[in-house]
């Protein structure tokens, strides 16, 4: 007869119970294995979400822009914006005008065109806004042409909404006529016309804002004139006149040595022998 194997104690059931639980707790708080690609510093379980590409611009759009761009030159028409000259521009003499579009002009301000062009190529040159009649060619503010040397100017002033004469975005026309007549005729001489052109802000409605390097130069030249003027009056310029009239290295000339003064008493020297004979020869001449 087979005997029944011993039952465990209590107290020993009871500790295999409570060690089973604990693993299973510990089982259940333990966080899941990192996942491929998780970024340290975040929680494993709620890795943040990559940003999502930006839509690339359709081919619509594009095309959109391309046409934007060019349709000033699709018009015939350049850009001139402030401070951005353009050089090398060509045009025909007794032509037709060329156009220039005026953009990002500032509102109440005071803006100048400036035209240089070489005086080999006698030319006049004419300016003309577009929408605007010759004789109220100071609307709005004041539209003026001036011309000094072989440079021509149009000047004008912009509104409170920054609209020049003609309209909010104006259109310059440029005009070039022949000044002279060439030696061979009509047909004699260049055709064409190169110029620079460009758009400056005015200081106070005169003084062109691209003026600024001169105008620093031009007052720390004078600030060092007045400077340096007392040391120059005082000293350097009388020791160059020195200089100049008493011979090398400043040492008077030999010739322009004064005499010593004469002693009390003692006579005045005479003549040197030189002109001691020749006062001898006038004398013995007839």
């Amino acid at each position: 007869m087979s005997r029944a194997p011993p039952a465990r104690s209590r107290p020993a059931a009871l500790g295999a119970a409570t060690l089973a639980s604990a693993l299973a707790l510990l089982l259940a708080l333990a966080p899941p294995p990192a996942r491929a690609g998780a970024l340290p510093g975040w929680p494993t379980g709620a890795a943040p979400a990559a940003p999502a590409p930006s839509p690339a611009p359709s081919p619509g759009l594009k095309r959109v822009g391309v046409v934007a761009s060019l349709w000033p030159k699709l018009l015939g028409e350049d850009v001139l914006r402030p401070n951005e000259p353009l050089t090398g521009q060509l045009i025909k003499l007794d032509g037709a005008a060329k156009r220039y579009r005026l953009r990002d002009l500032k509102p109440s301000a005071d803006y100048e065109v400036r035209v240089s062009y070489p005086a080999s190529i006698p030319a006049s040159l004419a300016f003309e806004w577009s929408g605007v009649p010759a004789p109220d060619a100071a609307a709005p503010g004041r539209a003026a042409t001036r011309r000094l040397l072989d440079t021509d100017k149009a000047i004008f002033s912009t509104d409170a909404d920054g609209g020049g004469p003609g309209g909010k975005a104006p259109l310059l026309l440029l005009k070039a006529a022949r000044r002279s007549v060439h030696k061979d005729g009509p047909e004699g001489g260049p055709d064409q016309l190169v110029f620079d052109i460009v758009l400056a802000e005015l200081w106070f409605g005169v003084l062109p804002k691209d003026t600024l390097p001169v105008i620093v130069a031009a007052g720390i030249a004078l600030l060092a004139a007045l400077l340096l003027a007392p040391i120059w009056a005082g000293r350097l310029f009388p020791a160059l006149v020195n200089w100049v009239t008493a011979g090398r290295g400043g040492a008077p000339s030999p010739r322009r040595r004064a005499s010593p003064p004469p002693e009390d008493g003692a006579a005045a020297p005479g003549p040197s022998p030189a002109r001691q004979r020749s006062q001898r020869a006038r004398r013995a001449a007839p």
